[in-house]
Formats: C-alpha cells, structure tokens, sequence
C-alpha cells in the first residue's frame, strides 16, 4: 500500500497540448463498427490512421511537437 504523501505517479506521461485526445461521439455505420471490432488495432486508431492518410496529415505530430503548427 502506497504512503498518502508518496508523490509518484504511475501510468503514461501527459500528451504534449496539441496531441491530446479528446472524446467525440460519432454515428458509424453498423457494418463499419463491426469491421473495426474485428481490426487488432482500436477503433480511434483506425479513424486516426484513416484521416491522417486521406487527407496527408502524416507529418503534423511532428509540426505540432516543433511549434510549426498551433493545434
């Protein structure tokens, strides 16, 4: 059992602000979240990958990590 002042935290570090996660609801297509309940990789991860490859946002972590770009 930890100690109430003990100071470390456990789990992943905070995202950088322009690479942080946020919940939006969306409506899908039953035969769609099916075929993503079926992928090894989560549904958010599919979507991201699909829209970053869509629309060639493939370097924007990298801008938003340089200041290039505001998110």
């Amino acid at each position: 059992m930890s100690q109430p002042n003990d100071k470390s935290k456990g789990g992943r570090p905070p995202a950088p602000p322009g690479l942080r996660r946020v919940h939006v609801p969306l409506r899908l297509p039953e035969w769609l979240v099916q075929w993503m309940a079926e992928q090894e990789s989560t549904p958010a991860e599919l979507i991201e990958a699909a829209l970053l490859a869509r629309h060639k946002l493939f370097g924007i972590r990298r801008w938003i990590k340089t200041g290039r770009v505001r998110a």
